[in-house]
C-alpha cells in the first residue's frame, strides 16, 4: 500500500493534537516562590490503579526534597498531585524510571482533563519498519514557553527513525531495555497547526524525560494507529545526536513486580 508522505505526518499530528496529548501531562513545581516547568509525565491505568510514568531522575528530586511540592494543570488551575512516589535509578544498566501511584482522589481530578492510558494501548515494539513512523511528545522546560505568558507553554512533538546498532554500542545501551531514536532535522508548532512555518530544534530537550515515545503504523483502509513503546529518559549530543527511552515492555514489568498488579 503506497503512503502519501505529507498526508500520513499530517494525519499524525492531528491525532498528537487531539488524543495523545490527552495522556500527557506537564508536571510544575514551586521554585524561588514561583511556579515553574519541570518534567513530563504519562497518565496510566492498570487494574483501576492510577499512576503518573515519568523518569526516576525526575522524581528523585521530589524524594529528596519533601519540602517541595508536585503540581499539574487541570484547565486552568494548578493541582497539588497526591501519591506514592517510587523511583529506580542504576547508573551501571542506566536504570532511570519513576511514578507516581496516585491516591484515589486524583481519579475524578485528573479524569476531568486528562484520559488515561491502557495497557492495550502499549505495544513491547521489536520490529524496525519504517522511516518517519516514531514520535515523541513531551513539555520542553525552557525553549518553548510563551514569552508573554510563562505559565502557559506547549508540548513539543518531534518525529523521528530509530538509530542504528552502533549507537547502542557506543553509548552503552542494550536492545532489550532501550529504544534509541535519531535526533535530527526541524520541528513545528502544534499549537499553530501543520501549515506553520518550521522552526528550529531545541537547544537542549530538557523536560521531555517521562513523555512517550510512540510507534504510528497505517493499516489496509489507510487507517492511522498507535501505541506507546516506550518512556523518555535522556538524550545524548556527542558523536551521535539521538534520543534515548526504556521500552514499555520493561516499565510494566517493573510495575508488576514493585506494586504486584496482574498485568494482562
Amino acid at each position: 500500500m503506497k503512503v502519501d508522505g505529507t498526508r500520513h505526518i499530517s494525519i499524525i499530528v492531528e491525532k498528537v493534537q487531539t488524543e495523545i496529548i490527552r495522556y500527557t501531562i506537564q508536571l510544575w513545581i514551586v521554585k524561588d516562590r514561583q511556579i515553574k516547568p519541570y518534567g513530563t509525565g504519562l497518565f496510566c491505568s492498570i487494574q483501576g490503579i492510577y499512576f503518573i510514568f515519568s523518569a526516576g531522575h525526575v522524581l528523585e528530586y521530589l524524594k529528596e526534597n519533601e519540602s517541595e511540592q508536585l503540581f499539574i494543570k487541570i484547565g486552568n488551575e494548578y493541582t497539588n498531585v497526591l501519591g506514592e512516589i517510587r523511583f529506580l535509578l542504576d547508573k551501571e544498566s542506566k536504570l532511570d524510571f519513576g511514578y507516581i501511584r496516585l491516591d484515589k482522589k486524583m481519579k475524578d481530578c485528573l479524569n476531568e482533563y486528562y484520559v488515561s492510558l491502557q495497557v492495550s494501548q502499549t505495544s513491547d515494539f521489536s520490529h524496525d519498519l519504517g522511516v518517519m513512523s516514531f514520535g515523541i511528545l513531551g513539555f520542553s522546560e525552557v525553549d518553548f514557553l510563551d514569552k508573554e505568558n510563562p505559565l502557559s507553554s506547549f508540548a513539543s512533538f518531534y518525529l523521528t527513525d530509530l538509530a542504528k546498532d552502533s549507537v547502542y554500542k557506543y553509548y552503552g545501551f542494550d536492545k532489550e531495555h532501550f529504544i534509541i531514536t535519531n535526533a535530527k532535522g526541524k520541528g513545528r508548532d502544534l499549537n499553530k497547526g501543520w501549515d506553520d512555518s518550521i522552526i528550529k530544534m531545541p537547544s537542549h530537550f530538557h523536560g521531555i524525560s517521562g513523555g512517550g515515545l510512540w510507534y504510528f503504523t497505517v493499516d489496509l483502509s489507510g487507517n492511522l494507529n498507535y501505541k506507546l513503546i516506550g518512556l523518555m529518559t535522556e538524550y545524548r549530543k556527542g558523536k551521535h545526536f539521538c534520543f534515548i527511552a526504556l521500552r514499555i515492555g520493561f516499565v510494566l514489568g517493573l510495575i508488576n513486580d514493585i506494586e504486584k498488579i496482574e498485568i494482562q
